[in-house]
C-alpha cells in the first residue's frame, strides 16, 4: 500500500485531497498524526454531519457566510462560556473579523483568492479569543471545498477603525498567531502567503516571540510590513510591489475596511 492509501484506511472519512495534502513534506508517521488531530477536530465540531454542509439557499453574500459560522460556533464552543454573550445566535451580533469579500469574492493577479482579516474588530467584551479563532476556522472550513487543491492569499490588516474596540497591535499578535496555527493544523498547504501589515516596529520582539511558536514552513510564508497602523494610516506602498494586487483590488480592500467603521 501507499502512504496515501494507508492513510485513507485509517481515516476512510478524509478526502483525497486531504490525504495529499497532510502528506506533503511530512512522513507518513507525522502526516497520520497531525490527520488523526484534524479528524477529531472535525468531529468535535461535527464539521461532517448534515446540519454544516447542508445546502442554504439564503447564503447570497459572504456576511451570511460568517454569521453562520458565528451561530453554529456558538452551539458548540466550550471555552468561557460565561464570557459568550448569549445573543451570538444572532446575525450581526460578532464583529465580522474575515470576510473573503461580498457577493464577489477578491481575487488576486494570479488568480488565487484573498481573505482579508480585521483584528482591530475584535471585541473581547462579547466574546474571549478562542471564539473569534473558532468561528473564523469554521468559516474558513465552510469557504473552503474539501476535494479541491485551492490556495489562498491571507492579508491582515493590523490598522486601528473607527469606534473599533483597537487593542494595540501588541495584544493582537496573539491572535495572528492562533489564526496561522489553526491554518497549519485544520488546512496544511491551503496559504500560499500571508501578509501582516502595517505593524509598529515596536511589535518586533513581540513578532520575534510568537514566531518562534510558529512552525518554520508557515513562518517562510508570512511577511510583516512595518509601520504606523492608526485609523488614516495608508495600506504600505510595498503591498503593490509584489505582483500579488492591482490597483482596483487593493481599493476593495480599503473600501471593505472602511465600511466595517462604526
Amino acid at each position: 500500500m501507499t502512504d496515501i492509501e494507508i492513510i485513507a484506511h485509517r481515516y476512510p472519512h478524509s478526502t483525497l485531497t486531504e490525504r495529499k495534502r497532510f502528506k506533503i513534506g511530512r512522513t507518513l508517521e507525522r502526516a497520520m498524526e497531525k490527520m488523526n488531530l484534524y479528524m477529531q477536530w472535525r468531529e468535535k465540531y461535527q464539521l461532517d454531519g448534515s446540519t454544516f454542509r447542508k445546502p442554504n439557499p439564503t447564503f447570497k453574500t459572504d456576511k451570511d457566510v460568517w454569521d453562520w459560522a458565528v451561530n453554529y460556533a456558538a452551539r458548540y464552543y466550550q471555552g468561557d462560556s460565561v464570557k459568550l454573550d448569549l445573543n451570538l445566535k444572532e446575525p450581526g451580533t460578532l464583529p465580522r473579523i474575515v470576510r473573503f469579500g461580498d457577493v464577489i469574492d477578491l481575487k488576486a493577479l494570479d488568480g488565487r483568492r484573498i481573505v482579508q482579516v480585521l483584528p482591530g474588530m475584535l471585541d473581547k467584551t462579547v466574546a474571549p479569543q478562542d471564539f473569534y479563532s473558532l468561528c473564523v476556522a469554521i468559516y474558513l472550513d465552510f469557504k473552503l471545498d474539501r476535494e479541491s487543491n485551492e490556495t489562498i492569499h491571507v492579508f491582515v490588516d493590523l490598522r486601528a477603525g473607527k469606534n473599533w474596540p483597537n487593542a494595540a497591535p501588541t495584544v493582537l499578535m496573539p491572535f495572528v498567531k492562533d489564526l496561522t496555527n489553526q491554518l497549519a493544523d485544520n488546512m496544511p498547504e491551503r496559504m500560499i502567503s500571508t501578509i501582516v501589515y502595517p505593524v509598529p516596529s515596536l511589535a518586533k520582539p513581540i513578532w520575534a516571540l510568537f514566531k518562534a511558536f510558529i512552525p518554520s514552513k508557515i513562518v517562510n510564508k508570512i511577511k510583516v510590513l512595518w509601520g504606523p497602523s492608526g485609523v488614516k494610516s495608508p495600506i504600505p506602498k510595498t503591498m503593490m510591489k509584489d505582483g500579488i494586487l492591482d490597483e482596483h483590488t487593493l481599493e476593495q480592500i480599503e473600501n471593505y475596511r472602511v465600511d466595517e467603521f462604526l
